[in-house]
């Protein structure tokens, strides 16, 4: 599952649980860490997860990094 499909298709309370972890979560990893980055995965597998994380690991533009 990915992120369009989540939120193609998950109830509105289930989107706002979604957000709000991870929103708690982000804060939480902020306390500790200057920068964050936060990514979603889906491929291969029945569910949408999230990534948050003080090293990025799926981002390949310098830009980004």
């Amino acid at each position: 599952a990915h992120i369009k499909s989540f939120i193609d298709n998950a109830s509105i309370t289930q989107q706002k649980a979604f957000w709000k972890q991870v929103v708690k979560t982000a804060k939480k990893q902020l306390k500790m860490y200057d920068h964050i980055w936060i990514s979603t995965h889906g491929l291969g597998v029945p569910y949408l997860h999230v990534r948050i994380s003080n090293k990025p690991k799926y981002y390949y533009n310098s830009k980004m990094i």
